[in-house]
């Protein structure tokens, strides 16, 4: 069984008088968002052929309240769901995960005996579908894209371990592994990465294998960087390396008609990016959030 922690706001729900309980689903529901297209004396519908686009989810966390902390742990719960903004989050593994929530509902499970014990049900909604890394990573690519890191399964080398570097190759600290736990390093779409095209990039034409969608970019050559947001659909250039939050605004970009780049995990748990780039064959680095379901 994994150890999961919840926190809302960066305080653990778990203390010495307040604990998460059975009931709390560390899977939330999830349901597509579908337009079914039926034809006239034909049974079924007709596939969209396009990638599913998901409602935001519900998570439910069921926590019990006891022992002399009673009215204090309740009246901390309380004033934590009712925040201005949420962020939950949770260490599974040591894994750290969050995500921004608003609350739905909290309610008292009908168990309380006052000053002593009760239960009580947090039901919040997640917006954004997805459990995310608090902090992004880097990956180096060649120009004609590959795996943003080793697909899950145990290693193959004659060592019998290997590691992954956290940031760029031997610019980051690196995890050391002798197998890749399924989904440790991701498990769920990533809808918003930004992509540093090489300088002197006249187009990139960057595609995600399992899904089929993409983003594109042209424009003219310049010894700078050229970053495309596959999220927000923007692009600008700059000299740094790591201008990751924006530049010099620049456009150019596109997408396919089955939708923008989203990276979709593969079967294995890894994931792939092919690129196409003209005015350079340089590397280039893809910036995301990892992201669970």
């Amino acid at each position: 069984m994994p150890n999961v922690d919840y926190m809302i706001n960066g305080m653990p729900l778990d203390s010495r008088n307040c604990r998460v309980a059975l009931g709390s689903n560390w899977l939330a529901g999830m349901s597509a968002v579908r337009t079914v297209v039926t034809v006239p004396g034909v049974s079924g519908s007709v596939p969209s052929g396009m990638p599913p686009v998901f409602d935001e989810r519900q998570l439910t966390i069921k926590v019990g309240v006891a022992g002399p902390g009673f009215v204090e742990q309740t009246t901390r719960v309380a004033m934590l769901c009712a925040s201005g903004r949420l962020t939950v989050s949770r260490t599974v593994d040591g894994v750290r995960q969050e995500a921004d929530a608003e609350l739905v509902s909290l309610q008292p499970d009908g168990d309380e005996t006052y000053g002593r014990a009760a239960s009580y049900t947090i039901v919040l909604a997640i917006p954004g579908v997805w459990w995310r890394s608090p902090n992004p990573v880097d990956r180096l690519l060649p120009a004609k894209g590959g795996g943003l890191y080793p697909p899950a399964g145990p290693a193959d080398n004659e060592a019998g371990y290997w590691t992954m570097p956290l940031g760029l190759p031997d610019d980051s600290p690196s995890l050391l592994y002798t197998d890749m736990p399924y989904g440790l390093l991701s498990s769920a779409p990533i809808p918003d990465a930004v992509i540093r095209l090489p300088s002197g990039v006249t187009s990139a034409d960057l595609i995600d294998p399992v899904s089929g969608t993409g983003v594109k970019w042209a424009g003219s050559a310049a010894q700078q960087y050229t970053y495309v947001d596959a999220g927000r659909l923007t692009a600008w250039r700059s000299t740094a390396a790591d201008a990751w939050d924006g530049g010099t605004t620049t456009t150019g970009v596109d997408y396919p008609a089955i939708g923008p780049l989203i990276l979709y995990p593969k079967p294995d748990g890894g994931y792939d990016m092919s690129a196409a780039l003209t005015g350079s064959d340089g590397d280039i680095v893809v910036h995301y959030k990892q992201s669970w379901w």
